[in-house]
């Protein structure tokens, strides 16, 4: 989970894509459930700011501090779509409801 005013645990490299966006962060993957397009482990960067699209890697922050790492699917007004790739490839939907935020993945680096 992230809390809402969660503080930094570490710091990382700022690719040259996130210079000048000074709320930009980075959180780590957690899971294989998005194996192969985030692995366990990978640092995700985020860009606050850029709007969500399908296909895009997103992070969801739900009202509960429930963090999730999916591929968006679809919006609708009343849910959101997105997919998973482990244990199996799957899609499921969130209420909108119950998202917070909804931020876009620009970028992952494999420090293992």
């Amino acid at each position: 989970m992230i809390p809402t005013e969660q503080r930094a645990i570490d710091w990382t490299y700022r690719p040259p894509h996130l210079r000048g966006v000074s709320d930009a962060f980075a959180v780590f993957a957690y899971d294989d459930s998005m194996h192969p397009m985030y692995k366990n482990g990978q640092t995700l960067w985020v860009h606050p700011h850029l709007p969500v699209k399908p296909g895009d890697g997103v992070l969801i922050i739900k009202r509960s501090d429930e963090a999730l790492i999916k591929e968006l699917v679809r919006r609708t007004a009343t849910e959101v779509a997105v997919r998973q790739y482990r244990p199996h490839e799957e899609e499921f939907t969130i209420p909108q409801d119950d998202i917070r935020v909804i931020y876009r993945v620009v970028g992952a680096l494999d420090l293992r």
